[in-house]
């Protein structure tokens, strides 16, 4: 299966509609009334919104998360988040830095156990800023990676292995030279953050991000409690795939967390809205610190991507995870955040921007039809 979220993620700011300044919302009753014919033409076996609105919330949700539809969606409903988390540990980089704990023109070798010997002479020039823009020139897979079941070495694989893997890899541009999406970037930034603040990274987002902003829906590892309203994962609604569980604290910082709306508007609120203790560092990544992606009207902040029409932008980022698709913003013109997880892999990207202004629309989807093909068929289509 290719359903890796590094790959989908860059498809949904692709083609976006222009972002205008005078953008025409839908109501809360509408989009409900969306997110329902959505769910029940077999987009997704549930959807839910958060939309913080000049500091007001309000949520639409529809649909039953868990096996055995049991219970219905709410905004305290747990998804799994993703790529998302990446905004998360570069906002926390984006701290140290202004606390002077870390440059972001260090060399990422600084921080590498000094044993590693790379092939490529071009790793000892990747610096800090460069893994967190993606501009490192490191590849999105790593030779074998590319497998079958190509999520595996997102939950499994260790820092010996990676590091193993890197020493022999060549680089597929030169660091800074052009925008290359790749988890193994926030791996890395993760090991460094880590290694700089002496703890782990879920310490670092439970003392960043769940205490002081009452996150308690939100985390890698769930508790019995929570893991109860965790939604199970679909590739398509009705079949099931397995949820990510990290066994390797490696690639954790690339896509581990999983949280709720409701915790996600909490995060909104505490960087854009209210002054935190995280609210320079939020300013701080979301400047524009490389302005050539290959994704139309968008740059690169600190984790954040950033889209662009005149004045106006909108910092943000999405996740896929083998059954879940999410997606977080914040429109900074129109002091509007958003958030979107549904626990299917079909798109909702439509939606998304349906929530920004209502009149792009949506791409309503076509329930599935499951028709027997015959035999015949069938071995013909194998033939063919």
């Amino acid at each position: 299966m290719k359903n890796i979220f590094l790959i989908i993620l860059i498809s949904v700011f692709i083609a976006h509609p222009q972002i205008l300044f005078s953008q025409e919302y839908a109501s809360l009753e509408d989009i409900n009334k969306i997110i329902k014919e959505e769910v029940d033409n077999g987009r997704s076996s549930s959807i839910v919104v958060g939309i913080i609105d000049n500091g007001t919330e309000s949520y639409a949700c529809y649909g039953y998360p868990f096996e055995g539809k049991n219970k219905l969606a709410d905004e305290n409903t747990i998804y799994e988040l993703a790529s998302i988390t990446k905004v998360y540990v570069s906002t926390i980089l984006s701290d140290l830095v202004l606390k002077g704990k870390i440059n972001l023109d260090d060399l990422l070798v600084k921080y590498l156990p000094d044993t590693l010997k790379f092939a490529d002479s071009n790793y000892y020039k990747i610096t800090i800023e460069q893994l967190a823009t993606h501009t490192s020139g490191i590849p999105t897979l790593l030779g074998e990676l590319d497998a079958d079941n190509p999520d595996q070495y997102l939950l499994e694989m260790t820092y010996s292995e990676l590091f193993a893997k890197i020493e022999q890899n060549k680089l597929i541009n030169k660091p800074g030279a052009t925008f290359q999406y790749s988890n193994i970037n926030y791996a890395l930034l993760s090991y460094v953050i880590c290694k700089v603040t002496n703890k782990n990274l879920e310490q670092l987002f439970r003392e960043y991000y769940f205490l002081p902003f009452n996150m308690n829906s939100s985390g890698f590892n769930l508790d019995k409690n929570l893991e109860k309203n965790l939604a199970g994962s679909y590739i398509r609604p009705g079949v099931l795939a397995p949820s990510w569980n990290f066994s390797s604290q490696t690639f954790e910082g690339a896509g581990a967390l999983k949280s709720s709306a409701k915790d996600q508007l909490k995060f909104l609120r505490k960087l854009f809205y209210e002054k935190s203790d995280m609210t320079q560092a939020a300013k701080y990544a979301t400047k524009v610190f490389f302005d050539s992606t290959k994704i139309k009207n968008t740059s690169m902040g600190l984790g954040w991507f950033i889209i662009s029409s005149n004045d106006n932008k909108i910092f943000a980022h999405a996740g896929s995870s083998t059954g879940c698709r999410t997606i977080l913003a914040y429109d900074e013109h129109n002091n509007r955040g958003v958030v979107v997880l549904s626990n299917s892999s079909n798109d909702i990207t439509d939606i998304f921007y349906y929530l920004l202004d209502k009149k792009n629309g949506i791409n309503k989807f076509r329930k599935f039809e499951n028709h027997d093909l015959k035999a015949e068929t069938f071995n013909q289509m194998k033939q063919a």
